[in-house]
């Protein structure tokens, strides 16, 4: 409506960071069905699913805010975009890579050439989805309650005599 036209560009940047998260965990995925990781001691494993829940949690939570009824409100939007810490990707993603690299990647010692690389790429991939979730988040929650943008303003008017 007359009202929406501001959340129409931020409904597009969240769009397109949602679809960069979606593309990195996909890979992620087709990766560890092409070339099978063996399993990491305990701990490291648990920091990588502490990751991936952290990210699959505010994923859902935003899920859940566009499906309740105060969907189109900015405010709560925006408490519910402050209520995410950064920290719950960034702190088990920091200790997972720490764990990775310690004595020269000592831990991927017995691992095939093309099974260490896949696991590389597959921090990597984990590092950029910590920058894109605080994209999102800070997308995501402008779009309820936005302004309108000054051009559709213009348009809208002069099309309404």
């Amino acid at each position: 409506g007359r009202r929406g036209g501001g959340g129409l560009a931020r409904a597009a940047e969240a769009a397109g960071t949602l679809r960069r998260i979606a593309h990195r965990l996909g890979g992620i995925a087709s990766a560890r069905i092409s070339v099978p990781l063996p399993q990491l001691d305990e701990e490291t494993e648990a920091l990588l699913h502490r990751v991936l829940a952290a990210i699959c949690t505010r994923l859902e939570a935003w899920l859940s805010f566009y499906e309740s009824p105060g969907c189109l409100s900015g405010r709560a939007a925006l408490t519910r975009a402050a209520a995410h810490s950064g920290d719950e990707i960034a702190q088990p993603l920091e200790l997972f890579g720490r764990r990775l690299e310690a004595d020269g990647f000592a831990r991927l010692a017995g691992w095939t050439l093309a099974q260490r690389r896949q696991l590389l790429a597959e921090l990597q991939s984990l590092r950029r989805l910590e920058v894109l979730m605080v994209e999102l988040d800070r997308y995501i929650a402008s779009v309820p309650g936005a302004a309108p943008s000054p051009a559709l303003s213009v348009s809208l008017q002069t099309s309404n005599p």
